[in-house]
């Protein structure tokens, strides 16, 4: 049985999807609205059309908190293809240098990725989605436009070679949110001095969905016709469970309704830390999620930043 429009209406949570090669995160969330006739749908940091794997999504209320949920760490499966570079860093770009491999040696290889593991900052490529002025850059690129790009701090937690068949090279990587993948490829390659671009690309594992978790569109759409969406998707709490958590006592309660300020006096309990989230959820004396707060060092207190109830 199809959900009703009223039922539809209250579908609140979220969802993996995993994406297909060839659409992007935005064709996914149309599909998605237009097989569960819901409008309140939001996908959790984009994936290039090149690349599949886990796409989460937000729906309904669950949309709200969907800028937090963003900072996620990622994980990724890629195939570095060395030897040829192109202005997309991708294999979608035109290829704008061959060159050959000889002398490149497993060992120099493995070397060459030693250098991309910790904090590290990146320049993003022009074929992407951050804004310039307001104007995303891949935009500005396919009128022929280069223009300046601030380095970006970035983290990368874990990168491990996990084997070798020249020209390619398949890789996994663990890291912050804003990385780019294909960066590291073209990055890669100019240090090895044979360019190199990013051929395959699979996210593995987005927050707490891992690839295992996520369905495919036509399960989706099963799964819909059936009138059993409801019951596969993940609380909004659940979601907000990596991040970390205050406990406000009476006046901390009273200060959050209105947007103020939080500090250690307004708390029942010293704050539980989540790794290196800066983002913090708030519970009322009575356990109710009421909102969202983020920590600001510089004051030694928490800003509220959203309101839930």
């Amino acid at each position: 049985m199809k959900h009703t429009s009223r039922a539809v209406e209250t579908l609140s949570g979220l969802l993996a999807v995993n994406k297909p090669v060839g659409w992007t995160s935005h064709d996914v969330v149309k599909k998605v609205r237009a097989i569960l006739s819901l409008d309140k749908v939001g996908h959790l940091g984009t994936l290039d059309p090149i690349a599949s794997g886990v796409l989460p999504l937000c729906l309904g209320k669950a949309t709200r908190v969907a800028q937090y949920l963003q900072e996620w760490d990622k994980e990724y499966a890629v195939t570095l293809k060395l030897g040829v570079s192109t202005d997309t860093q991708d294999a979608t770009g035109t290829v704008v240098l061959e060159r050959p491999l000889s002398g490149l040696t497993e060992e120099k290889i493995r070397k060459a990725f030693e250098s991309y593991s910790g904090e590290i900052l990146q320049i993003p490529p022009m074929y992407s989605a951050k804004k310039v002025g307001g104007v995303p850059l891949y935009r500005l690129a396919r009128r022929g436009k280069t223009v300046e790009r601030e380095p970006r701090r970035v983290t990368i937690y874990r990168i491990a070679v996990e084997s070798i068949d020249l020209p390619y090279v398949q890789f996994t990587a663990s890291c912050s949110k804003g990385t780019y993948m294909r960066t590291i490829c073209h990055d890669v390659g100019e240090a090895l001095g044979v360019g190199g671009h990013l051929y395959g690309l699979v996210r593995t594992r987005s927050g707490i969905f891992v690839l295992e978790d996520a369905m495919t569109l036509d399960d989706l759409k099963k799964q819909a016709e059936e009138g059993r969406i409801a019951e596969g998707l993940t609380p909004i709490s659940t979601a907000l469970s990596t991040f970390g958590l205050l406990r406000l006592n009476a006046r901390g309660l009273a200060k959050a309704r209105r947007r103020l300020m939080v500090f250690a006096e307004d708390l029942t309990e010293s704050p539980v830390e989540a790794g290196r989230m800066s983002v913090f959820r708030l519970m009322a004396p009575d356990g109710t999620l009421v909102g969202i707060a983020r920590s600001v060092p510089d004051v030694g207190g928490y800003r509220v930043e959203r309101l839930l109830s």
